[in-house]
């Protein structure tokens, strides 16, 4: 890229088969993480020690280092959104929460139908256990 002075690769693979594009920002954002531009928010945003606000597009595992938590990432997902509409089994609304064993995960902001800001609150291992034994009991009464 530096010999070309190019700012943007075609990625193929052995085959021929293009993978992707790469930026000069991408590779830089690797080094030096998110560069953000203009009114560009943080990807992951600190409210406490235990809450984050995430974009939707915002890799689970990622959450899971800052939070020290395990949501499961699975085939049909691995963004924060991804793992919401997986959960819910339908489109969400703005202000509607979702408990996984010790996480609350609140869909903060949507635009039409796509999840662009979530919160998600690691709760205390005894609020979690108490969910738990509600969400038993609710349904063994069906």
């Amino acid at each position: 890229m530096q010999d070309e002075r190019v700012q943007l690769v075609v990625v193929i693979d052995e085959f021929g088969t293009t993978e992707g594009l790469l930026t000069t920002e991408d590779i830089t954002e690797e080094i030096v993480g998110e560069i953000l531009e203009g009114e560009e928010e943080l990807p992951l945003d600190f409210v406490d020690e235990e809450t984050v606000r995430v974009r939707g597009e915002v890799n689970i595992e990622e959450v899971n280092e800052a939070l020290d938590i395990e949501l499961p990432e699975g085939e049909e997902f691995e963004t924060i959104a991804g793992f919401i509409f997986n959960r819910a089994g339908r489109l969400v609304e703005e202000g509607e929460s979702f408990r996984f064993e010790n996480v609350e995960l609140t869909v903060e902001h949507v635009e039409n139908t796509r999840i662009m800001k979530a919160r998600v609150k690691r709760l205390p291992a005894e609020e979690a256990e108490d969910v738990d034994h509600e969400s038993l009991a609710a349904d063994g009464e069906r």
